[in-house]
């Protein structure tokens, strides 16, 4: 299944991340699939919907 490439490393994308960083993807262009690897550090996650017209 197509769902399943997600488990494999050469299709992920990975994010150091630093203090203050912020990242954004589109569910509709791509599958997310957290890694819990930040302990102790806590994981905030906001969703959001954006309305209009795609830009073409």
């Amino acid at each position: 299944m197509v769902h399943q490439l997600a488990w494999r490393p050469e299709f992920q994308c990975r994010f150091s991340w630093e203090e203050g960083d912020v990242a954004i993807w589109d569910n509709l262009a791509s599958q997310h699939y957290a890694v819990s690897d930040y302990w102790p550090h806590v994981r905030k996650m906001e969703r959001i919907t954006l309305e209009g017209e795609p830009i073409k």
